[in-house]
Parts: C-alpha cells; sequence; structure tokens
C-alpha cells in the first residue's frame, strides 16, 4: 500500500479495533550512533532514500498528525515513533529499511543467493487499530505485496477472515507459520491498482532472531504463489489507525542462508519427553478439547494430562512437531499412556496430521482399546513420517467416544525404542468407586429347554418433535440458532444437563444441516435461512447416502440355561473420599473452582476447597455410576462440610438427573445449616434415587452465599448407613476476613496486563501497594496479551497476593461489532489461558471493552457477569499524570460517589501506579478498603448475575 501498509476494511475481517488504554513505553538509548532522523506530516507525507548501505522509508496516509524515523549509523536498524490514531484519522503509517532492488529489476530472488535477517525489536503500540513487525517487500510481474509477520498487536489474518485464502502452515525457524493469500485493490508500487498479498504469520510470535526469508519464498512457491521480479526486501514496522514506539536493530543478509543444523536425541535416545510435571508440555487442546494437568491419574511422577470438554471425536491433545527434528522420511519410536474411565472399553489412537502439496492429510501412528480405568500403552516402533511432510501435528483421540482422557509418559524417540509404559500400572485415583462388601450367597441352578423362537423388530432411530426446535419450546425461531451456537462454544455452560443447556431432545431437533452428522454451526445457519424465507423446510438435506434411520433387529431364542443367585447385603460402602491424594473424582460445577486445602480438614490432613463461587447453585460435583447407584435404590450420602462466612450458612447436597422423559431435574439429598468455622454433619442415610433417573450428578452447594465452602469425608452407603461425621470436630484455619464491612468500600480494578513480573513494572507495583495493605483488587486480562513466561508470572503472582483474576476478552473488540460466536470465544480463549496459568477457574467476570454492551452480548455472555464502571480514572488518557489519576479518584471520594463503586483504572500504566501507592494510604486514612468487585458484592449481600452489567454495588 503506498510501498506498505495492510489496510484492513471492515467487511474483510475485524481488524480496527478502537481502544480505551494504549501502552506507550520510552524509548531509550535506542543506538548511540543513532544520526539521521526524518519526519512525515500531512503535507510531507513519505521520505525514502539509502543510508550507511541500507535503504529506507518512512510512510504515513490520511492522518493529520507527524511521525518520525531515526536510522542507525551500525547497522540496518532504526526507531521510530507514529501516530495514526485514536483520533478519527483512520490513518497509515510504515517504516522500514532493508535491501532495495527498483523498478523493472530483471532478477527474481533466487538470482541473490537468498536472503535471512537477523534482528532484535523492543515496541509497543496502542490497542486502537492494528499493528505488526515484519518482513516486507514487493515483487512485479506478478505484482505481489509479502509479508512474513514475526509480532504483531490486535490483527493478522486468519481462517476465518473473509477474502483471505488459507494456503497451509510451514514450518521455518523452529516455529509453523500460516500461510494466506489476499488479492487486494489499494495502493502499490506501481500506483493504485490490483494486487495480490502473501502472509506467512508466525504461531510463536516473537521480537528478536534470525528470519530465514528465502525459506518462506520457497515454501510460497511449492504452494503455487508465484514470486516475480524481485524489488526490495526491508524489516518494517507498520500501524494501521495506531499509535506506537519502536527501536531497531536489523543486519539484513544477502546471499546463501544459514543451514538449519540436524537436531540430536539426547543421552537416552529420546527427541522428546513429556511427563506433564510441571506443565502442559507444550500439548494444547485440539478442537473444542481443553488440557490440564491432573493429580490423581498419572502413570508415573505425580501427574498427567487431562483431556476435557471434546465435542466431537477427532477433539483431543495434540502437540507442533518440529520438521528440524522429525525429519520427512526418517522413522521413529513414538508411544504414550493413556487412560480412560467411561465404564466401558475405548478405542484410543495417535495420529499424525500433516501438510502435503498444499493439502491436509492425516495418518495413524498407533491404536489400542484401552479398558476403563487402567493406563494402556499406544506405541509404534518404527513410524515413518510421511515423505514431504510440513505443519506436522501429533495428536491423541478417542475417535468412538466422546469420553474425557488422560495421557502420561509421552516419549518421541529413535526408531526401535520401547516405551516404559506396562498395560495396568501406573495410578487410577480420580473417580474410582471402591466396594466394600459382606455378603450371605445361595445359588439355585435350573435348565429350561424351550422351543426356539424368533422375533424381528424394526425400529427408527431418535425422533425429532420439530426440527429446528433446539430449544424444545414448540417453535422455531432465532433463539433456536443462538442456542446451538453457544452449545458449540461452551458446552461446560450449555451442555445437555446444565441448567441453562440444550438438552437431549434439542441435540436432535438441531440437527437440521446433512441430517445425521451431528450439530454443527451449519444447523444454526439452515436455521437463520429458513426463518428468513430462503429454505423451505427442515432438514434441509441428509447425511450423504442416508435418509431417517431405519434399522431392525431380529432375536433367535434358544434353550437356556438360568442361575439365579439370592445375596444377603450385610454392608456396602461404594465411594469413601477423604481427599489425602486429590480432589478424588469431584469436580467444578459452574465457574466454581476445586482444590486440595491442607489447612481445614474434619479428618486426615486434607479436605478440598471450594471457590471462585459466581453464581449460589456453583459448587462440587461427583458423578455416580448408575451400574452402582440403581434409580428407585435406596442409599446413604453423609459429607462434612465448613464455612467461614460468619455467621451460618445453609448448605445443601442435592442430585441433578435426567428423569424418564429426559427432562433435567434435581432433589435434595439433605441439608443442613453450617455454623460459621465449624464442621457440619451433611447426610441423609435412606434417600431414595427417583424412578428413572439417568446422567446422576452429586453436588454440594451454599445457595444463599457466594462465599468459599469446604467439603471431606463424603461417604456413599448402602441404605441405613449412619453418619460419622460429628459436627463440631475437625481442624479449622479459615482467617478471619479482612474486610470490614463497616468501612466504605472501594473495589479499584485493573485493565489490559499482563505488562511482565519485573518487581519495577507497573503491575507489580500496583500488586504490591494493594497487597502491602492487606488488600484485594480485580485484575482484567487480556488473553492474547500474555504473551511471555514474564506475563504469566505476573497473573501468578496476583493469584498468590489474593487479586481476583478474571476476563477482559482475548483480544479486545468491541464486542457489539462482532457476532454470538465471536463473543463466545473472545470469552472462553481468555478464561481458559488464565486457568491454565493459575491453575484454578478465574473468577466468571468479564470488562467489557471500550465499556460497550447491547443485547447480544447479554445473551451471549448470559453465564458471565458483565463489569462497567462507576468512576473512570482516566488513566488512559494519552497525556494523562499521575496527579491526574489521583485528582479523578480522590474527586469522587469527596463528593461521595466513590463508595461502593467499581473505579477503573490500567495496569499497563506507570502514572497510574504513581497514583496507587500515593492513594492507598489517603484512601485508609479516609476509611476506605479496596476490595475485589466479587468482594465487594458479597460484602454488600447482592448476588452478581450472568448477563448482567454493573457499575457499583447499591
Amino acid at each position: 500500500m503506498s510501498k506498505g501498509v495492510i489496510k484492513k476494511l471492515m467487511s474483510g475481517v475485524v481488524a480496527g479495533f478502537m481502544c480505551i488504554t494504549s501502552v506507550p513505553f520510552m524509548v531509550k538509548d535506542l543506538d548511540a550512533n543513532a544520526a539521521k532522523t526524518l519526519t512525515t506530516s500531512p503535507s510531507h507525507d513519505r521520505e525514502a532514500g539509502w543510508y550507511n548501505d541500507y535503504h529506507h522509508e518512512i510512510w504515513q496516509a490520511d492522518t493529520p498528525n507527524s511521525s518520525t524515523m531515526t536510522l542507525s549509523d551500525s547497522d540496518g536498524g532504526f526507531s521510530t515513533n507514529w501516530k495514526c490514531g485514536p483520533n478519527g484519522s483512520k490513518g497509515n503509517f510504515l517504516a522500514r529499511r532493508g535491501l532495495f532492488y527498483d523498478l523493472n529489476n530483471p532478477n527474481q530472488w533466487e538470482d541473490y543467493g537468498g536472503f535471512t535477517c537477523d534482528f532484535d525489536c523492543t515496541w509497543s503500540a496502542g490497542q486502537s487499530g492494528n499493528s505488526r513487525i515484519c518482513i516486507y517487500g514487493w515483487t512485479q510481474n506478478p505484482l505481489v505485496e509479502y509479508y512474513i509477520i514475526e509480532d504483531w498487536k490486535n490483527w493478522v489474518p486468519s481462517k476465518n477472515d473473509q477474502g483471505a485464502s488459507y494456503k497451509g502452515t510451514v514450518e521455518i525457524d523452529g516455529s509453523i507459520y500460516d500461510v494466506f493469500t489476499e488479492p487486494r485493490n489499494s495502493y502499490t508500487i506501481e500506483g493504485n491498482k490490483p494486487f495480490t498479498q502473501y502472509f506467512s504469520v508466525r504461531r510463536d510470535r516473537r521480537t528478536s532472531g534470525t528470519i530465514s526469508i528465502s525459506e518462506h519464498f520457497k515454501a510460497w512457491e511449492s504452494m503455487g504463489m508465484e514470486m516475480g521480479n524481485f524489488y526490495e526486501v526491508a524489516f518494517n514496522v507498520e500501524g494501521w489507525e495506531s499509535d506506537g514506539q519502536a527501536s531497531v536493530k536489523c543486519t539484513m543478509k544477502e546471499g546463501t542462508p544459514i543451514p538449519t543444523p540436524e537436531v540430536e536425541p539426547d543421552e537416552n535416545g529420546d527427541y522428546l519427553k513429556a511427563t506433564f510435571e510441571s506443565g502442559t508440555d507444550k500439548f494444547v487442546g485440539r478442537g473444542d478439547a481443553s488440557v490440564k494437568n491432573d493429580s490423581d491419574n498419572y502413570y508415573s511422577g505425580s501427574k498427567s494430562l487431562f483431556v476435557s470438554g471434546r465435542k466431537d471425536n477427532w477433539h483431543g491433545a495434540e502437540i507442533d512437531l518440529s520438521s528440524s527434528t522429525f525429519k520427512p522420511g526418517k522413522s521413529y519410536s513414538f508411544s504414550t499412556g493413556v487412560l480412560q474411565t467411561s465404564g466401558e472399553p475405548v478405542n484410543m489412537k495417535f495420529t499424525l496430521q500433516y501438510t502435503s502439496g498444499g493439502e491436509e492429510k492425516y495418518t495413524e501412528v498407533a491404536s489400542a482399546t484401552a479398558a476403563s480405568g487402567e493406563w494402556t500403552k499406544l506405541e509404534n516402533k518404527s513410524f515413518t513420517i510421511p515423505t514431504g511432510a510440513s505443519g506436522m501435528k501429533l495428536y491423541v483421540e478417542a475417535p468412538e467416544s466422546m469420553t474425557d482422557f488422560y495421557i502420561d509418559d509421552v516419549q518421541l524417540s529413535i526408531e526401535g525404542k520401547a516405551s516404559s509404559v506396562v498395560n495396568g500400572g501406573g495410578t487410577v485415583k480420580g473417580g474410582k468407586v471402591t466396594t466394600t462388601t459382606t455378603t450371605t450367597t445361595t445359588t439355585t441352578t435350573t435348565t429350561t429347554t424351550t422351543p426356539p423362537t424368533t422375533t424381528t423388530t424394526t425400529t427408527t432411530g431418535p425422533a425429532a418433535s420439530l426440527y429446528g426446535d433446539a430449544n424444545c419450546d414448540g417453535e422455531v425461531n432465532m433463539a433456536d440458532a443462538v442456542l446451538i451456537m453457544q452449545y458449540l462454544s461452551n458446552s461446560d455452560v450449555y451442555g445437555v444437563g446444565k441448567p441453562d443447556g440444550i438438552k437431549a431432545l434439542g441435540l436432535i431437533n438441531a440437527d437440521v444441516y446433512n441430517n445425521g452428522d451431528g450439530v454443527t454451526n451449519s444447523d444454526a445457519s439452515a436455521i437463520q435461512e429458513y426463518k428468513l424465507g430462503l429454505v423451505n423446510t427442515l432438514p434441509v438435506s441428509y447425511q450423504k447416502k442416508t435418509e431417517p434411520i431405519i434399522t431392525t433387529t431380529t432375536t433367535t431364542t434358544l434353550p437356556t440355561t438360568t442361575t439365579s443367585t439370592t445375596t444377603v447385603q450385610v454392608k456396602q460402602t461404594y465411594i469413601t473420599n477423604s481427599f489425602e491424594t486429590g480432589a478424588d473424582g469431584w469436580e467444578s460445577r459452574g465457574s466454581a473452582s476445586v482444590a486440595s486445602d491442607s489447612d481445614n480438614y474434619y479428618e486426615g490432613s486434607k479436605s478440598i476447597k471450594v471457590s471462585g463461587r459466581s453464581s449460589d447453585w456453583h459448587g462440587a460435583a461427583i458423578k455416580l455410576d448408575p451400574t452402582v447407584f440403581k434409580a428407585g435404590g435406596t442409599y446413604s450420602f453423609s459429607a462434612a462440610v465448613l464455612q467461614g462466612t460468619n455467621s451460618a450458612q445453609n448448605i445443601k447436597m442435592t442430585l441433578q438427573y435426567n428423569d424418564a422423559s429426559g427432562t433435567e431435574s434435581y432433589d435434595g439429598i439433605a441439608s443442613a445449616s453450617a455454623k460459621d468455622r465449624t464442621w457440619t454433619d451433611l447426610s441423609n442415610d435412606a434417600y431414595t434415587i427417583p424412578e428413572g433417573a439417568t446422567d446422576l450428578l452429586l453436588y454440594i452447594e451454599m445457595p444463599d452465599s457466594l462465599a468459599n465452602f469446604y467439603v471431606d469425608n463424603f461417604t456413599a452407603a448402602s441404605s441405613g448407613t449412619k453418619s460419622a461425621i460429628v459436627t463440631g470436630q475437625g481442624k479449622v484455619d479459615i482467617p478471619e476476613s479482612k474486610i470490614d464491612t463497616s468501612k466504605k468500600l472501594v473495589a479499584i480494578s485493573f485493565d489490559d496486563g499482563a505488562v511482565g513480573s519485573n518487581p519495577s513494572s507497573s503491575s507489580m507495583r500496583i500488586i504490591n501497594a494493594i497487597a502491602d495493605a492487606g488488600w484485594h483488587a480485580t485484575f482484567f486480562y487480556v488473553g492474547s496479551w500474555i504473551r511471555d513466561t514474564s506475563g504469566e508470572q505476573e497473573v501468578k503472582y496476583a493469584y498468590s497476593k489474593g487479586m481476583e483474576i478474571a476476563n477482559h476478552t482475548w483480544s479486545h473488540p468491541d464486542l457489539t461489532k462482532v457476532n454470538s460466536s465471536q463473543i463466545r470465544s473472545e470469552f472462553d480463549q481468555t478464561h481458559s489461558k488464565l486457568k491454565s496459568i493459575i491453575g484454578a477457574e478465574p473468577s466468571k467476570l468479564l470488562r467489557l471493552p471500550y465499556l460497550s454492551c447491547n443485547s447480544t452480548v447479554q445473551s451471549t455472555l448470559s453465564d458471565v457477569v458483565l463489569i462497567s464502571c462507576a468512576v473512570d480514572s482516566g488513566d488512559w488518557k494519552d497525556y494523562a499524570t499521575k496527579q491526574d489519576v489521583i485528582n479523578n479518584i480522590t474527586a469522587a471520594m469527596n463528593n461521595g460517589t466513590l463508595e461502593n463503586s467499581i473505579v477503573l483504572c490500567h495496569e499497563t500504566k506507570d502514572w497510574t501506579a504513581d497514583a496507587i501507592e500515593y492513594l492507598v494510604p489517603v484512601l485508609e486514612q479516609n476509611g476506605y478498603q479496596i476490595v475485589t468487585v466479587s468482594e465487594l458484592f458479597e460484602a454488600r449481600g447482592q448476588q452478581l448475575r450472568g448477563g448482567q452489567i454493573y457499575t457499583r454495588a447499591n
């Protein structure tokens, strides 16, 4: 675009993001030898030339502001400051420096022997618009503008972009790059005319290293992306509707690229070993699956990787394989241990996904039938990677089941090396039912001979009550399409069996596109088209070669031998959970987090703590095995429960189940009034499970409070078994709340992290200032801005100091300008990332970007508490100062509006850190206490509800 800015229009992608805040930094000592400074303005929008053997260009368009570029004497580096937003100017900017060959150059890139670039870039850009650092250039015949993007802010091409064509992946310089093309008609080196853009977008973003530029050119051409006569290659900093600063050190080399050294295995013959003792070891969720560490079930060590939330059979756990380590055409040994606890055998598979000839392909590595509750080995000691494979992903799946599963001891080694996994080994604890039984048995055997008979039964597949009626309200409308999208984007909330979820019959009704292949986004689109009159009937199509399924079953009755056994039960204990080694199969319900606690317990040395509850029904739950707990059967259930709210609270044990018609239902098992800081017996020794009940889920909740509570010594036994819990016993060490409800409370909250864990950073100063006063605050994080280990360490540190960890979307879009699916994804991606960092459920609160909301946002995020503010500190303004922030907050304090308010601040500002360090003692002297958003509403006795916007407590 006038030699190079990506100007993305809203019709193509959501690229022009406006934001409250920017993240500036001061460029210090950019280069001791910096010599030449160039400046652009509305009347002087471009300057180009040669300096110190490097060609440079600075260019701007459509902005009333000025920008600068200072050239380095010592290399091809430069520093730059640009200002193209947010001021309504919709400006474009670039600054680049590199090698220049001019128009009508007869040579192509191969004629120069290849190109590499060594770079080190420190940069920052505001939250408006989009920005990137990249290799950039043009060719002629064909006219191509190309980008190799190493790092960016707010936008890069994606598979969802309209107009962009996804070509596949390449692996270069130790990372996967996604490759795209897109036709354009805009600024070019030949004037305004049509041209094509090529993109390589690095997944593992970086700001320094060596870029093997020619390897991208080779990969593009292998994908049919022709490179023409070579015009230039440069290191480029650019922005669209954004402000920013950058300092670049750069050496561009023309000649033969440096070959990538071959990776050798370690002394044990392993190229990769994943034990999951300290994280996910670079495994990520595949499809909608999520992965996290599990300490209840493991093959060796003390942890495994738990894979859950699968919505399709190919969803699982995957890891990228580097082609510099795992060479196409060579053979290796791949193995892992797998575990599933579905109650029946499940086929498990190791599969390789790769790109070859521009096409995505799959090949099986290993498979095995895994018995329920038993660690099983997947192994291939001589697997040959297909020749020409690139963009490789190795993944574990359960192709015929939707069950959760575990993996451990992944080993990728030299050919022939055997796995250490032995079937049946390892540890299986979580969710395992233990049975203790004393019985008296008599057996009688009788043989009965009857003539053989044959019975033929013809049945149809599951019948829909009304195709398209996903919410089962007897009508087909847009609400059905919305429920389908909610179910697909967040089954934890909208799945079958959830309070706000889709029903089993609703899933059958929803399958209206390609009927028979399950529920997909295409079904939601088909319903919308039906309501718009674009299609006349539902379903609109059927799965290939199928109509509604009809099956015929023939049963032949032969002579039988009948054995009857009479068993007299004396005593049975089905489940005992002491939580000494983990959660024992208990899981979070709603947004609650379930974690082991060693400060409070009824017996032994541990209990489970239930925290992070954002609604009264959130708590702790355990699935009941239907082969043990029968509908119509009577059982004894008991647990010790504890809470510390400074007053008595009602705690309940409840059964969630589906009745005979498939309707989700609830039945109380037991309830107790638990005194403050007192272990209390919660039990019923004769509870009868309702007739016809299926999908049994037992859970414990505290319906009149959102406070934390504890559970210990859960027992499920035969009817009449008395509880062993004695109210008042056990160890209690719940600290007295530091929230003094007699004081004036304020929830000062902070957006836009993570800055990083350097002790002098603005974020760490804010956290420490609040923590040192014994107070807490809420931090709203943007998922994609937690970029590195330092950012993750900040989040962990904030959590360890008692700060509330909450959500500010994945990429900070205006949610009112994106669709429901994108809204849901923005929240869910960040929620998952925060959970993986802190190892617990983050608070289900969302600060609205730009404080912008509408009914679509509220209905899509009906399970999420939406946070705005009552007091704006104004720290987001470009030229704000410490005193501005102090004045805004103290003015609210003086006029009485600060009390019970949510205050908007940003952790990214040094002046905010200065102000908070000053304000903490001032607020304390004036009778105030800083609290989290959740603490504020709990202290004022108010419940935060999903889909509602909050600015203050009343």
